[in-house]
């Protein structure tokens, strides 16, 4: 419906959620791949499997090589009769050694009257089981990418503070479709000493009683690269598993024009985005082992603070039918998570007032000598989200009593003479005018 890919189970049947990596003695990438379809599939002998979502967290993201892994997860999925309903790629770049490390999340069924009988698990890895009362099941994936470098760099007590991340970037873009989250399933690969069950108890807490977190760990030893050649290092990838009701699956979140838009932020962070260029900012900066410099102690601690979660007010504002759109500044930021959305529906925006950039932003755009229009298209600069709503005024409340900011920036206009997108009124660009992004491919 509406080009999203949907599973359906019957109401006798619970979905069963479980998640791996493939083998870290396969290099060929292709048989890499396989290999993984076929673990998932055989990891679990009182389960029906389904269908899976991919994760290919790459070098490079060599178009070729993409389709060497595309073609052989197709061709073992047809192979046991399984749908791929979703997938990610993430380009790391030095952080993977390999061509690529792929990943999956496998969803399969089980009766209802043989769930308590008990479910076969390989190793010890974690299973999942929820109930999706008939409704369509929709998995998105994505993953950290190379922020967790930062929080290696931190020490081992901040490693577990990457889940908030990972949580942030799968239920946030869950919360686009206005779906509701039952399981997130990560796969945490590993090279040398992470702190594993520091990272199983931060994710039963964050969980609490509102969703299933799995994360399932994968010794990768060379396949990944730390910082330095023997620091240890850690990925993590992974999929939400959500349901959506079939009215909004129907008709899905719609921005309108004459709509409000709102700037949503919480406190100072970079996200999970533009890390790649930020790490390279601080060693040319800093050095090789700038995290030990006095001087970047400051900057560390912005690095090193995790994404603000705006899935939790996301989902109300979804469920009492207050928002017609939602948007989180992840990968593109305002040229590709706001801009481009706001284009496809027709629409643009003259956007006044956004929150100020912090002042590491600042330091960043600086060091990278960044005008303004490249600065925004691959950061938050300060802003972590915005929501469209006709009502606005109980939305901002909503907004500040979760403890965020809000700031009203926009009303939605049709576009005229093609103009779509936003333009950021105030800040100037290298060509001296407003930064304006179209949302349409250049």
């Amino acid at each position: 419906m509406n080009g999203v890919a949907v599973l359906q189970i019957p109401q006798d049947h619970f979905g069963v959620v479980w998640a791996g990596s493939g083998p870290a003695d396969e290099y060929e990438v292709g048989r890499h791949a396989a290999r993984l379809v076929d673990r998932l599939f055989s990891r679990y002998i009182s389960v029906t499997p389904l269908a899976f979502a991919d994760v290919v967290d790459s070098a490079t993201g060599d178009t070729a090589m993409l389709t060497e892994i595309g073609e052989a997860l197709v061709e073992r999925a047809n192979h046991y009769g399984l749908a791929i309903l979703n997938g990610e790629n993430a380009i790391l770049g030095d952080r993977i050694t390999r061509q690529a490390n792929v990943s999956a999340t496998m969803i399969g069924m089980v009766p209802k009257d043989r769930a308590k009988v008990g479910l076969t698990i390989d190793a010890g890895q974690p299973v999942a089981v929820f109930d999706p009362r008939g409704k369509p099941i929709y998995l998105n994936s994505d993953g950290v990418g190379t922020k967790t470098e930062l929080y290696e760099r931190a020490g081992e007590e901040f490693m577990p503070l990457a889940l908030e991340d990972s949580l942030a970037m799968k239920r946030d873009d869950s919360a686009k479709r206005a779906a509701t989250v039952h399981v997130v399933a990560d796969v945490v690969e590993t090279r040398g000493s992470i702190p594993i069950s520091a990272l199983v108890l931060r994710a039963e807490r964050l969980a609490g009683n509102s969703f299933a977190y799995l994360l399932h760990h994968e010794p990768m030893d060379d396949r990944l690269q730390g910082y330095a050649p023997n620091a240890p290092a850690y990925n993590i990838s992974g999929t939400a598993v959500s349901t959506i009701d079939e009215e909004k699956l129907r008709n899905p979140p719609t921005p309108q024009p004459g709509d409000t838009l709102i700037a949503v932020t919480g406190p100072a962070n970079p996200r999970s985005n533009g890390i790649s260029s930020k790490r390279r900012i601080m060693t040319r900066v800093f050095g090789a082992e700038w995290h030990k410099d006095p001087r970047a102690a400051g900057l560390l601690g912005y690095l090193t603070t995790p994404s603000t979660m705006l899935y939790p007010l996301f989902h109300e504002l979804a469920e009492r039918n207050l928002a017609s759109g939602y948007f989180h500044m992840s990968g593109g930021a305002f040229k590709g998570k706001l801009a481009r959305p706001l284009a496809k529906y027709g629409l643009f925006a003259n956007m006044e007032g956004i929150f100020p950039p912090n002042w590491q932003d600042y330091f960043f755009a600086g060091a990278q000598y960044a005008p303004a229009e490249v600065a925004y298209a691959q950061w938050p600069m300060g802003n972590d989200g915005f929501v469209t709503t006709a009502e606005p005024d109980e939305v901002i409340g909503m907004i500040r009593t979760r403890g965020h900011h809000a700031r009203v920036v926009s009303k939605l206009e049709k576009a005229t003479d093609g103009r779509t997108g936003i333009e950021l009124v105030g800040v100037k660009g290298s060509n001296g005018q407003n930064v304006y992004y179209s949302g349409k491919a250049a």
